[in-house]
């Protein structure tokens, strides 16, 4: 099962990263890094709270692939889409 929640998140991957690619082409490197960093943040909370707080199994913890990408891509999404990457300011 473990296998299949990977594979399913590297799909996710796939997508994510060339969002994020978009937004390193735009010269912004400030806001790649702010995405890596909400990013990396929500991935260890949301880890915390499965294995440790709520004890869950190891399958459900392999899901923070999902988590991670979700995230990259949802805010590199976002800003390519606003169009706020068009402004000189950093």
């Amino acid at each position: 099962m473990v296998v299949r929640i990977v594979s399913l998140g590297m799909i996710m991957m796939s997508i994510a990263v060339i969002w994020l690619n978009d937004v390193t082409g735009t010269g912004k490197t400030k806001m790649n890094l702010l995405i890596e960093l909400i990013a990396v943040i929500c991935y260890l909370i949301y880890i915390y709270l499965v294995m440790v707080r709520f004890r869950l199994s190891l399958t459900i913890a392999w899901t923070n692939e999902f988590v991670y990408w979700t995230i990259i891509f949802v805010i590199a999404f976002w800003y390519i889409k606003s169009g706020r990457w068009k402004s000189s300011e950093p």
